[in-house]
């Protein structure tokens, strides 16, 4: 059971990579105004398309990493209740 668990995963992985180098060789194979327009039509499928980032306070990302007790007491806030 195993042994065959191992041999459909290596297949697996092999079709895997066999489908990746032939997408790779067809994107070569574009021209540059082919490769970004697909590019451009990959992105508006995403679902961030188009929003902005949000702007961070400098070092925010850092804050709740902050030895200081008393700056950020509560740095997981409750949520707030939904009527």
């Amino acid at each position: 059971m195993r042994e065959l668990k191992r041999v459909k995963r290596e297949r697996a992985e092999r079709e895997k990579a066999a489908k990746e180098s032939k997408e790779l060789e067809r994107r070569r194979n574009l021209t540059d105004e082919q490769r970004k327009k697909e590019d451009e039509d990959f992105a508006k499928l995403r679902s961030d398309y188009g929003q902005d980032k949000e702007q961070w306070k400098f070092l925010q990302k850092y804050d709740l990493l902050s030895p200081h007790p008393n700056r950020n007491p509560n740095p997981y806030p409750n949520p707030k209740p939904q009527p």
